[in-house]
């Protein structure tokens, strides 16, 4: 097979993960082993550096982005698609595959290196290093996204180990949300072309809707104000891609669940410290699945399980069947903001999947 034949192949196939991962849906793709294309080789590896058939560096990321897709495949398939294992045994996998993830970083390239900058890098290995660096973000707030909703609402059995392994995932999430947002922030003030790829929006809406969340699930001892700001850096983001749809679509649910978390903190009480309240293994399991995005954005019906379905349904029906999640009548039900988990902040964080699809 010729070299432009390999390239796209495994480029079909890193993307292909990706965007399922994003979605909320299964992937397609079998075992590495399966397929007869060969990956590209290098000519760097020992043994070829007389292979014909070998690429240069600048080629190196694909395989890199392949490996990080199987990690996300495997996120995917025990983390999101696998009801019958316990919140305990999923929390082991994800901080397995995390530290799965850390190893794909340290044994990247070292022209491929996400954690050092150099000015003498070639502009190609300047893309290649800001791409994986924000695919690796995002890749650990997919591996650990899971256990947000858990963390906040866990039951009374719990053992103090499997809460401060929720605890682990939070931070280790939070931070990865931060980072990410950051990092593309700095990177649309210096380099202005990198404001055309349109894929920035996903990992902005992703990071931006787990700082939100924390905050309207009223997770203690999270700098609330700081990840406000950093929200607001995601929607100038945006911003800066106006000219792009998707963008555009993206500022506006970031803007109405804003609007909600200030209002939120601003009706909860200075004192305020979270209650947990006892859930079922089950109701855990369902807070795994995607949520339709109809039910917080108000542009359908929206059908399938549902964080909410233990909620009243005159609870369920002023949040689902509002124009915009600035109609939630919070006067109505302010216990939703101070006791339990916030019914809206998780129906946000389980909706993105499928508002990408939407997108």
């Amino acid at each position: 097979m010729r070299k432009e034949g390999k390239r796209t192949w495994w480029c079909i196939y890193s993307h292909e993960v990706e965007m399922c991962c994003s979605s909320g849906r299964l992937d397609s793709m079998k075992d590495l082993d399966y397929y007869q294309v060969p990956l590209p080789t290098l000519k760097t590896t020992p043994g070829h550096e007389q292979d014909p058939d070998t690429e240069d560096n600048d080629v190196a990321m694909i395989p890199v982005m392949v490996a990080l897709a199987q990690i996300m495949t495997k996120a995917s398939h025990h983390l999101y698609h696998s009801n019958k294992r316990s919140m305990h045994e999923r929390s082991r996998i994800a901080m397995d595959l995390d530290r799965r993830l850390l190893a794909w970083k340290e044994g990247l390239p070292a022209f491929l290196n996400v954690d050092k900058a150099s000015l003498n890098d070639p502009e190609w290995a300047f893309k290649q290093k800001l791409v994986l660096r924000l695919r690796f973000y995002n890749t650990r707030i997919l591996i650990h996204r899971p256990f947000l909703v858990a963390s906040t609402s866990t039951s009374t059995s719990t053992s103090t180990s499997e809460q401060i392994s929720y605890l682990n995932h939070i931070h280790l999430c939070l931070a990865a949300a931060q980072s990410s947002i950051q990092m593309q922030y700095e990177s649309f003030l210096h380099r202005i072309y990198i404001r055309t790829w349109w894929y920035n929006t996903t990992y902005a809406l992703y990071s931006s809707m787990i700082l939100l969340y924390l905050i309207l699930a009223g997770v203690p001892d999270i700098p609330e104000e700081e990840l406000l700001k950093d929200v607001e850096k995601s929607l100038d983001i945006f911003e800066s891609m106006r000219n792009v749809v998707v963008a555009r679509r993206c500022a506006e649910m970031i803007r109405e669940v804003m609007d909600v978390t200030r209002e939120c903190l601003r009706r909860r009480p200075a004192d305020h410290a979270q209650v947990l309240r006892p859930q079922s293994q089950q109701q855990q399991q369902m807070q795994m699945q995607p949520t339709s995005p109809s039910l917080i954005l108000g542009t359908g019906t929206g059908t399938g399980p549902t964080v909410m379905a233990n909620e009243s349904s005159a609870l369920h029906q002023n949040y689902s069947n509002a124009t915009t999640l600035n109609n939630y009548n919070f006067d109505s039900h302010p216990q939703a903001f101070i006791t339990g988990l916030n019914p809206i902040a998780t129906a946000v964080l389980t909706a993105i999947p499928l508002y990408i699809k939407q997108l």
